[in-house]
């Protein structure tokens, strides 16, 4: 298990209800949820993607002779993948629409 395909880290937000969340400090997530982190001890939307990406980087460099590559792991880190792989913004990954279990084919 690679660490770097986990979903995002929400840190002290972990397994509390959105509303349970102090709007003093969910506010500012809400405003810049690519680059503030969430939580003070979790993480942002774009670490998330640079982690994926440089999964996907070493990934590149050890498999080259392989022709097909089968990666289970949440939603996020398939979003930011194929953002990374279709060069799109990452403000647009979640126009990518996911459904539980969906099989994604990623060519790069």
């Amino acid at each position: 298990m690679d660490l770097r395909l986990a979903e995002i880290n929400f840190g002290s937000w972990e397994m509390i209800p959105w509303g349970a969340i102090p709007k003093a400090e969910i506010e500012p997530w809400y405003k810049n949820w690519i680059y503030h982190k969430a939580s003070k001890t979790g993480e942002s939307y774009h670490e998330l993607y640079e982690r994926s990406v440089d999964f996907l980087s070493n990934l590149k460099e050890k498999s080259e002779a392989l022709n097909r590559i089968a990666i289970v792991t949440h939603a996020g880190v398939i979003r930011t993948l194929n953002t990374h792989i279709s060069e799109w913004k990452l403000k647009d990954s979640f126009d990518l629409k996911l459904g539980y279990g969906q099989v994604l084919l990623l060519r790069l």
